[in-house]
């Protein structure tokens, strides 16, 4: 019997390990891989939160004068009527009248109409209106237009001769511009 105890003590040793043992190493290496995805997964919400905290800082120390301009130029959320309203006190103000306002949502990528504006970080908006004055007055308006708070792109403009009144320089003119807007 001597002879069998250390075969019968190495025989339970090698059960041993594969009945408990080696089960449950693959488990502790399971969960040591699992719980360095999670700490990575911490330090990457750390550097995030990080981020944010700088980006807020950064936003907070804005000047409010300068938010109000920022939030003209590119809008959260595009309004028409004042829009409108910028776009004919500009042409009112060298004696001209807005006619014809139309307004259409674009799609960002292909520039075609769309119902409603697709989902992305910003919205571009078609603006179609007609005036009629002097080529100077236009040029006085669009340069107005340019260098105003809305961020506007001239994408189409067309001149013709106003056959009312031969004499005068008068022209009808009619243009469609981009403007954006957040949402």
């Amino acid at each position: 019997m001597k002879a069998f105890t250390p075969i019968i003590i190495i025989a339970l040793c090698a059960g041993a390990y594969y009945v408990y043992l080696s089960p449950a190493y693959t488990e502790i290496q399971a969960l040591t891989a699992k719980r360095d995805q999670y700490t990575g997964v911490l330090e990457k919400a750390k550097e995030i939160g990080a981020k944010r905290d700088a980006i807020l800082t950064s936003y907070n120390s804005i000047a409010p004068d300068d938010l109000d301009r920022l939030k003209k130029a590119i809008p959260e959320k595009f309004n028409p009527v004042v829009f409108a309203k910028y776009v004919s006190g500009s042409a009112a103000k060298y004696g001209m009248a807005v006619k014809d306002v139309k307004i259409t949502y674009l799609d960002i990528d292909t520039g075609q109409e769309v119902a409603t504006s697709a989902e992305s970080s910003y919205k571009t908006m078609s603006v179609g209106f007609s005036v009629k004055g002097t080529y100077d007055q236009f040029t006085k308006m669009l340069k107005d237009l340019e260098s105003g708070l809305y961020l506007v792109d001239v994408t189409s403009l067309t001149l013709s001769s106003d056959a009312k009144t031969s004499g005068a320089s008068t022209y009808n003119y009619t243009v469609e511009v981009h403007t954006y807007s957040l949402y």
